[in-house]
């Protein structure tokens, strides 16, 4: 919950005008989160995904140089090295990197397809699956193998904190 973090998940978003919260690690602070977020951002130009640090409301991003497609499965992946050092990845690669210093704090609690806030608002439109966390800074060679199909138990396992399969498909059960 603090540098280095690794956060990423396969995707199949369903509405690109919209902004979806992929997955989140976060604190309620009153009105404003201190969080760390990967989101796909259809409602953003070029529709890119975005690897987000927060404190107090102030927004740092990371933002891939690819926009996601609607109804295509993607995966993204959001690298957190430093407070000074985040990287995000669409399909393992259009990587972008934002450079401002942002250390989150407090950070508590974890969801994947939202981000709880006091008034929650920015859900996922779509499907999720293969959702982990790292407690490293994974690399571009990571990023590919996650991107190709690779288990995250396969990837960086001495790092990996959280493991949501999430496989499957429950719609209309």
């Amino acid at each position: 919950t603090t540098y280095p973090l690794s956060m990423g998940c396969w995707f199949r978003s369903n509405d690109s005008g919209v902004n979806q919260i992929l997955m989140s690690t976060f604190e309620l602070l009153g009105d404003d989160s201190d969080f760390f977020n990967l989101s796909a951002r259809g409602a953003v130009a070029g529709d890119p995904v975005r690897f987000n640090s927060s404190v107090l409301g102030t927004v740092s991003s990371a933002n891939t140089s690819t926009q996601f497609l609607v109804n295509t499965w993607h995966h993204a992946l959001g690298v957190g090295a430093s407070a000074t050092d985040r990287k995000v990845y669409i399909d393992g690669g259009s990587s972008g990197v934002n450079t401002t210093s942002s250390t989150p704090t407090l950070i508590s609690q974890t969801a994947i397809g939202g981000q709880p806030d006091t008034v929650p608002t920015i859900y996922m439109s779509g499907d999720i699956a293969e959702a982990a966390m790292w407690n490293v800074a994974l690399t571009v060679a990571d990023a590919l193998e996650l991107a190709r199909g690779y288990s995250p138990l396969l990837v960086r396992p001495e790092g990996l904190v959280a493991y949501w399969p999430m496989l499957g498909n429950n719609v209309g059960a």
